[in-house]
């Protein structure tokens, strides 16, 4: 594998399980580059590329220099290319077309003339690279990408419910069938007329994985369940106005 990735929303398998199939590779899920193995696989490449002609025109032909040592040769004419491989656990020195090499252990040498060695798989010439993630921090005033300077992207979603998407049920639905996956999110409604202001808790408990209270168009508060335990069960304080309350979930 040569470029990780990850599978989100209903495509993971199961509740909260983020499907990753990165596996170490050379441009790990987030489109990163990994080092040493991307110039390490690069450097790889380059050696089977001075091979090609012998190995798009011949087979191999296979010779043990020793106990647990390969020589597959490729040649055919004035056209030739070799692969020393040592699969034993100990490092050997063995003698190849009147010259010596050295093979460390579980590692292949590419020799695209039968000759000079180019590259050896033991030996890693590029840098280690750790990732690190930094904060960034949102511009209220940025109204688009293009004008925030930032390689990522972000939507402002509005609070609630659309007049277009809004219906009207007496019980819970089942929030996939209803959304039909064209949406993470699931609104409901309702609202309250209080003749004084006051103070009381929300009390919300929920099979789905997260929720979002909002309270007159404010957040109130957030729940979320785990691995282990999908369902929500939350107990927010809220005031609630004189007059007309609005609260989405």
């Amino acid at each position: 594998m040569y470029h990780g990735g990850t599978n989100f929303g209903r495509t993971t398998g199961g509740p909260f399980i983020s499907t990753s199939y990165d596996f170490d590779t050379p441009i790990d899920e987030y489109g990163i580059i990994r080092q040493p193995k991307w110039d390490h696989l690069k450097n790889v490449h380059k050696a089977i590329k001075l091979c090609e002609k012998a190995l798009l025109a011949t087979g191999p032909t296979i010779t043990y220099l020793g106990p647990n040592i390969e020589a597959a040769v490729y040649n055919i004419g004035a056209v030739s290319a070799a692969f020393l491989a040592n699969i034993a656990k100990t490092d050997a020195k063995v003698s190849f077309n009147g010259n010596s090499y050295h093979l460390p252990a579980w590692y292949v040498s590419t020799l695209p003339d039968c000759k000079s060695v180019v590259l050896n798989t033991a030996k890693i010439n590029s840098a280690s690279m750790i990732s690190s993630f930094t904060t960034e921090s949102l511009k209220e005033e940025v109204g688009s990408l293009d004008d925030s300077g930032s390689g990522w992207s972000w939507i402002s979603e509005p609070i609630g419910i659309s007049k277009a998407h809004s219906f009207s049920k007496f019980w819970l639905l089942e929030q996939i069938n209803t959304t039909a996956d064209r949406s993470d999110y699931l609104w409901y409604s309702s609202s309250i007329d209080l003749d004084a202001a006051t103070e009381t808790v929300l009390h919300i408990e929920s099979l789905g994985h997260a929720l979002h209270a909002f309270v007159n168009g404010k957040l109130a508060g957030s729940g979320t369940g785990n691995h282990e335990k999908v369902s929500v069960k939350v107990d927010i304080p809220i005031t609630l106005v004189y007059g007309k309350n609005t609260i989405f979930t």
